[in-house]
């Protein structure tokens, strides 16, 4: 049972923070997302191959599934550099949308997502898992961005659709990986169109974890 108080940010951007015992920042994604009402109907993007200074971990609370088949994924992302780092929070980019509807814009966007993967480590076959969490920034709106200090973390509560074999060994056997990747996303429009060109600064993994532990 999670005992936590919850704190709202008066603003427009609000996110929805929670605050643990420890002093952790933790943030609740699982709830309704306030969407962009103009969507990107193409785009384009770049890898960098950069490693982030990232420690990511998960903790599936298996006894939490919904009606979807989803249960509560718990992410923590430290910083394990030498220097700060900056990560978006808010699960919102509707707030981050200009009033103008030809203007174009940049916001951070950090993608949280599980993995599964099964075979042999010669024949691996990874599937991205339905869930996890979309974050975004900008500069203009503070509170949509964290600081992680050297060794500080944050904590992203999600909902992911996680599968659970028997636990029997086999060539087969589910393994978990989380991944966090971070981009730089310009929105441009364009005559009828509107143009999402991603950028990648950086990736982070977790250790891979057997399924059969959330059972």
């Amino acid at each position: 049972m999670r005992t936590i108080s919850r704190i709202s940010l008066p603003c427009a951007s609000a996110v929805l923070l929670v605050v643990s015992a420890l002093g952790q920042l933790t943030i609740d994604v699982t709830g309704p997302v306030r969407e962009r009402q103009r969507n990107p109907t193409f785009g384009s993007g770049g890898s960098s191959g950069r490693r982030l200074a990232l420690q990511v971990t998960f903790e599936v609370q298996a006894s939490s599934q919904d009606a979807h088949g989803r249960t509560y994924v718990d992410f923590t992302l430290t910083n394990n550099g030498k220097t700060s780092l900056t990560l978006p929070i808010s699960p919102h980019p509707g707030d981050l949308e200009p009033k103008d509807a030809k203007a174009t814009y940049t916001v951070e966007h950090l993608t949280l997502y599980l993995a599964s993967e099964t075979g042999s480590k010669a024949e691996k076959r990874s599937t991205v898992l339905p869930g996890g969490a979309n974050l975004y920034g900008q500069s203009e709106f503070p509170e949509t961005l964290t600081i992680l200090k050297p060794g500080e973390s944050v904590k992203f509560l999600t909902r992911v659709a996680v599968p659970h074999d028997s636990g029997t060994p086999s060539p087969d056997s589910i393994t978990l990986v989380a991944n966090a990747w971070l981009y730089q996303e310009t929105i441009r429009p364009m005559g009828d169109q509107i143009k999402s060109e991603e950028e990648e600064i950086g990736s982070a993994t977790s250790a891979e974890r057997p399924s059969a532990l959330f059972r």
